[in-house]
């Protein structure tokens, strides 16, 4: 605990002797990035997972002795001994792809953890450090079925088979049942705490599907990001509004100038000419605004590839540490549509640029505004406040303490596409 503690104190000063410098306000981007792209030790998940793998061994030895198949081989193993299968969900992609994948990436899916959790048979607290000093996030999230049932599991060493047992459970009979036992009105967080067996297990359940409405993913969470997503497209709205209004006005002059010398209309009939052109302008409503507006605010800054889709995170000098964290129209609709869960990812994202966009021009007020805002949301959906040791997160709360946060956030990713990785 107290190396922990010494690590995040160390990371904080570090964090504020970047953005107290003298010339952090010329040179803001520049500051940002050679922090994220040179200070920052960002422990590989893939290094992390082969060294796990090696103390299972008993090998006392640098992972870099053994190739990629010894520890495909491993888990490959390990995930047949204990019945796992490769994904939560049905997929069709090889065995071998996948772990390959899980051996090579700076960071993954909280999924894969908890999946990787059963197939290498990993005690609650492996599992914790994985999440907590691996990833840089949130611990195990109490307010989520599939993360509890999880968290049950490991607790009792449990197999996958129950997992999928209990999981199966909760989506279909739990919510039909009645049970007069259970105090609706007692905290979820409390409660979790006292669970010691199956009963009490689904006493916890029932209480988060009664809360949730019947629904699988947390409504606390889409609660959050639908108020976050419509406070967005309300921006953007009013930013192409402006746009609409500074091109039609500038039209309208344009239209004088060329009219000028013209004796052929009257100037009455300019001017009322000159009126329709500022009039043509378009007012925007935020149900105008696509998941594609979105990914163009959110992802300023990233290059496009010639299909028009925004070019993959590994050409980054920055993907180890901003991977898997990109607010894509992909991203947003499959959210919207239901097929994937909000992140805490998703939720600073969309609070960052509602905050950035913000005209308030103390930017320690902004900055606190921000944090304290995001926490609370965060704290809402059990996600877990901020984090300095996550890069991404140090790299908003960074941003937001610039004079012009959008403008920063966007140079920082435009330099971590063009950089020299041979540096």
């Amino acid at each position: 605990m107290l190396d922990d503690l010494d690590f995040t104190i160390a990371l904080e000063n570090e964090f504020y002797s970047v953005v107290d410098q003298k010339d952090f306000r010329e040179h803001d981007a520049e500051s940002i990035y050679d922090y994220l792209r040179i200070r920052t030790n960002l422990i590989r998940f893939s290094d992390y997972l082969k060294r796990y793998i090696l103390r299972r061994l008993n090998i006392n030895e640098p992972i870099h002795k053994y190739d990629i198949a010894f520890y495909q081989n491993y888990i490959i193993n390990s995930f047949n001994e204990n019945g796992v299968s490769k994904s939560f969900r049905e997929t069709k992609s090889r065995t071998s792809a996948i772990t390959k994948n899980w051996l090579t990436q700076a960071s993954v899916k909280r999924e894969v953890i908890f999946l990787l959790g059963f197939g290498l048979n990993m005690s609650v607290e492996d599992v914790s450090n994985f999440l907590i000093n691996v990833q840089k996030e949130h611990d195990f999230n109490f307010k989520n079925p599939f993360e509890i049932i999880c968290w049950y599991c490991y607790s009792k060493h449990l197999k996958y088979s129950d997992f999928q047992r209990l999981m199966n459970y909760y989506k279909s009979d739990l919510g039909n049942e009645a049970n007069e036992d259970l105090d609706s009105t007692t905290e979820i967080r409390q409660m979790f705490y006292g669970i010691e067996n199956e009963k009490d297990l689904l006493h916890c359940l029932l209480s988060i599907k009664i809360e949730n409405g019947g629904k699988w993913f947390s409504i606390t969470a889409k609660n959050n990001f639908e108020k976050l997503y419509n406070t967005v497209r309300a921006i953007i709205a009013k930013q192409y509004t402006e746009d609409e209004i500074f091109d039609a006005e500038r039209k309208s002059r344009n239209y004088l100038e060329r009219m000028s010398s013209s004796d052929k209309i009257s100037m009455e009939e300019k001017l009322f000419r000159s009126e329709i052109i500022k009039k043509s302008a378009r007012d925007f409503l935020p149900g105008d605004i696509s998941d594609a507006d979105i990914e163009k605010a959110l992802c300023c800054g990233m290059p496009f590839d010639e299909n028009g889709n925004l070019m993959k995170y590994s050409c980054s000098t920055l993907s180890s540490q901003f991977d898997n964290k990109r607010m894509s129209r992909k991203r947003l609709n499959d959210i919207i549509t239901g097929k994937t869960e909000i992140d805490r990812f998703d939720l600073i994202t969309l609070n960052y640029y509602i905050h950035a966009m913000n005209d308030e021009p103390n930017k320690n007020k902004r900055y606190l505004d921000f944090v304290n805002n995001t926490n609370q949301i965060l704290t809402e959906c059990y996600m877990g406040e901020m984090n300095v040791k996550n890069p991404y997160e140090c790299f908003l709360m960074m941003c937001v303490l610039s004079d012009c946060p959008m403008g920063t956030y966007s140079d920082v990713l435009e330099m971590s596409f063009s950089a020299d990785d041979s540096n």
